[in-house]
């Protein structure tokens, strides 16, 4: 695989599979010291190295800013080492290979589509991975299984791997993979805990709690963990000292006190100024509304009003740089939430370089290393704008830092995002009512459906995507989607309107999950009709178990561990089996069929229809989509008996896919 070189400055860190892996003349000057059991003069170093001597203390500077701490240190007789923290280092800098396969596919999925490397040699890829051919060959196999419902593959031809699919399959590829890569607790409030004061953090998240209790709104869990995050840094900048300048205009001029959300800031304000007796000034209190408003989903004027305050060269070049990371990164982060409080962060931090402040993260030591490829996005923003404000002072990664929480901030909220309701909600604008109807679905359905946009025109539906539309009037809108009609005034009968209409839209995109990767877990080589008088569950047990290890899609110890999680609690159910390994570390995820038309005894269930099941533990989140819409669908009565009279496995095939639609 061909890297681009790198710069004489900046030769000792060389980028690769999103993480930082040390430069070999890094690693062999610490080895050199490593190795002395006495100080080594600098001149000594470079001869030994053949580097000038401002390059080894230019190195030498670097390996003590990786290590965050001092580990080689000078004395009158030359320079020295701290051993134990110098083998720490070097283990930690080795870890960035990628280790398994989510972090390989990862690996090669960046290579393609992040770096531009239109084909990769599979020999040089193992070289780098430090892998086998065939462990390569099956993390491909793997990854078609996984990313086919996108429709790409990963095709090897001529010794090179390349990637198929159309543009817009490959941008949501690389969306798909940083949302899953993204395991970081960054915005979990337990994790919070090891980095800033306990005793502020109970006192505002109880602040938080209450506000939003005495004020009927809802929050879910990560826009209060979200709110909580800025609370912490808002009231830790301001006991600090650290007051952002106060403007002439008066805060009457911006549209916050006509809003329904205006008592709610307000009183958060009141009790953030008097529980830790700070003074929260008129741009505090602005950026205190926006960021409440960008943290609650049925906001409708959090960017009219950032609008009126912030400077409109800014917006703009807010707004070119969100399209710059989507063309390069792939990254879609143009949600009105999230470039009002990005906004906000790029002004406050454009001021603070101004005037010379700082502003410390407590998470910038584990936001390089857990989160590398949000990191290098964060680097390419900053020197954006180092060069579009022509920005003379240096930007520490306490900074840099600040920026990767909003970015791994939203690519969460996407995450929550895609596994709920995108919901659309229709309002005529009456007295602010719209904002009260959003208000009470929230408080009802907020861990359930997210409304992604509120409308007052029937024509503005156009080019969004969404699963529900919930309208309080009759429109004449064309859409394939679920349009469901509620009271302005939420009733009993509208609450159970909208449960029915998001259980529906869950089961069936548990069902077209279950068809769109059908062929990636159910074969033909893997199906099998039996006439076979079976006298107890264990024989097709055995049967499906050979049947698999003969195919290569598990190991010899397969057998042992499903009985074994058949002797524990059976997997019969009324009508059918789905029999399992105790343990989840098959080869592929496969799913083997045996329809027995006579019936199968199995404990105190007859069973018609086994599915035996073998799981591979890095594709798991995967086969858990599929497993619940099988499960789905086995609840229909109809289908046991449909599958148990069917003669080919084209025919379970169209059964399995075509019931649930029929109901």
């Amino acid at each position: 695989m061909k890297k681009g070189g790198a710069s004489e400055e900046n030769e000792s860190v060389t980028k690769k599979s999103g993480g930082v892996l040390m430069h070999e003349k890094l690693i062999t000057l610490m080895n050199l010291l490593m190795e002395s059991s006495k100080p080594i003069p600098g001149v000594g170093i470079a001869e030994h190295l053949k580097l000038s001597r401002r390059t080894v203390i230019n190195y030498i500077n670097e390996i003590n800013a990786l290590a965050k701490n001092s580990i080689i240190m000078s004395s009158p007789n030359g320079y020295y080492i701290d051993k134990t923290a110098a083998a720490s280092l070097l283990h930690t800098r080795q870890s960035a290979v990628p280790q398994n396969y989510q972090e390989r596919s990862f690996y090669i999925i960046k290579a393609l589509l992040i770096n531009h490397i239109e084909l990769i040699n599979i020999y040089d890829l193992c070289d780098e991975l430090c892998i086998s051919l065939s462990l390569l060959k099956n993390d491909l196999k793997k990854m078609n299984q996984s990313y086919s419902f996108l429709k790409v593959k990963f095709v090897t031809q001529n010794n090179c791997i390349r990637i198929t699919g159309d543009e817009k399959s490959k941008r949501q590829l690389v969306n798909y993979i940083l949302q899953r890569m993204q395991d970081s607790d960054l915005i979990d409030i337990h994790h919070l805990k090891n980095f800033f004061d306990n005793n502020i953090l109970e006192v505002i998240l109880k602040i938080i709690d209450t506000a939003y209790v005495e004020k009927h709104y809802y929050i879910n869990d990560f826009s209060r963990a979200n709110l909580l995050l800025h609370f912490l840094i808002m009231v830790n900048r301001i006991k600090s000292g650290n007051i952002i300048s106060k403007k002439t205009s008066d805060t009457n001029n911006y549209p916050l006190n006509n809003t329904s959300e205006y008592e709610l800031v307000n009183l958060i304000k009141n009790q953030l100024e008097q529980s830790f007796s700070i003074m929260i000034n008129n741009e505090e209190y602005i950026q205190l509304y926006l960021i409440v408003c960008s943290n609650s989903n049925y906001n409708m004027n959090t960017f009219e009003a950032l609008n009126s305050y912030v400077d409109q060269d800014l917006l703009h070049f807010i707004n070119k740089l969100l399209q710059e990371i989507e063309q390069k990164y792939y990254l879609d982060l143009h949600r009105e939430g999230f470039r009002v409080m990005f906004t906000l962060h790029i002004k406050n931090f454009l001021f603070r370089l101004n005037s010379n402040v700082t502003v410390k993260s407590p998470l910038k030591n584990d936001l390089r290393n857990t989160l590398p490829f949000l990191y290098d996005i964060a680097i390419y923003i900053t020197d954006r704008l180092i060069n579009e404000y022509q920005i003379t002072s240096s930007v520490n990664e306490d900074e840099i830092s600040f920026i990767l929480i909003h970015l791994a901030a939203e690519i969460e909220r996407n995450k929550i995002i895609e596994k709920s309701v995108k919901c659309l909600l229709f309002v005529p604008k009456y007295l602010n009512i719209e904002q009260e109807v959003s208000k009470q679905i929230l408080y009802y359905f907020g861990n359930q459906l997210v409304i992604i946009k509120v409308l007052s025109y029937e024509d503005s539906v156009n080019d969004l995507e969404f699963d529900l539309l919930i309208s309080t009037t009759r429109v004449a809108i064309k859409s394939n989607h679920k349009i469901i009609y509620i009271s302005p005034f939420l009733t009993k009968s509208d609450i159970s309107i909208i449960n029915n209409a998001i259980a529906e839209i869950q089961n069936t995109k548990q069902i077209t999950y279950l068809s769109t990767n059908f062929h990636n877990y159910f074969s033909a080589d893997n199906f099998i009709i039996s006439n076979s008088q079976f006298t107890d569950k264990c024989e097709p047990i055995d049967y499906l178990c050979d049947l698999l290890l003969k195919n290569g899609c598990v190991k010899e110890d397969f057998y042992s561990k499903v009985v074994s999680r058949e002797n524990s609690v059976s997997t019969g159910y009324d009508g059918f089996a789905i029999p399992h390994a105790i343990s989840l570390d098959a080869v592929s995820n496969e799913i083997a069929v045996l329809i027995s038309p006579s019936g199968i005894k199995w404990d105190n269930q007859n069973v018609y229809v086994v599915f035996m099941m073998s799981v591979s533990p890095d594709t798991l989140v995967d086969f858990q989509e599929l497993y619940a819409g099988l499960s789905l669908l086995l609840t229909e009565t109809s289908v046991i008996g449909r599958l148990r009279k069917c003669k080919t496995f084209e025919q379970f095939k169209e059964i399995l896919l075509t019931t649930y639609f029929e109901v």
